[in-house]
């Protein structure tokens, strides 16, 4: 693996800088370093129900009735079972609450990029 070390004659000068360090050309996909992982990757068991909670959630909160979101386009998106893997040992209600907070952050970023456009201006 690369440490990304300065090179003691060319001060300021990285080598072994992580593929994403370096800004990727215009129209093509930036390399994804190896990545080591320590531990074993987990999904909590509460996964169906943390996804029937997030949609019922997002329809609750009107996130489906402004025409940003489908009801049918939302319950096919990954982002629903976001939590389920980045909090793998919460309970039910904990994992409830962290479903909520990323609907919420997705829709958010989502509808900024539909008012403002990509670029955000």
């Amino acid at each position: 693996m690369n440490s990304g070390t300065t090179a003691a004659t060319e001060p300021g000068v990285r080598t072994g800088a992580p593929a994403l360090a370096r800004p990727a050309s215009v129209g093509r996909a930036p390399v994804v370093p190896a990545l080591h992982m320590p531990f074993p990757a987990r999904t909590s068991p509460h996964l169906a129900m943390a996804r029937r909670h997030a949609v019922d959630w997002a329809r609750e909160s009107g996130m489906l009735d402004e025409g940003l979101w489908t009801s049918a386009g939302f319950t096919g998106s990954t982002s629903r079972s976001a939590a389920a893997v980045i909090h793998a040992e919460a309970e039910p209600g904990q994992l409830a609450l962290s479903a909520d907070w990323l609907t919420w952050g997705t829709y958010a970023d989502d509808l900024y990029a539909a008012t403002f456009g990509p670029g955000g201006t």
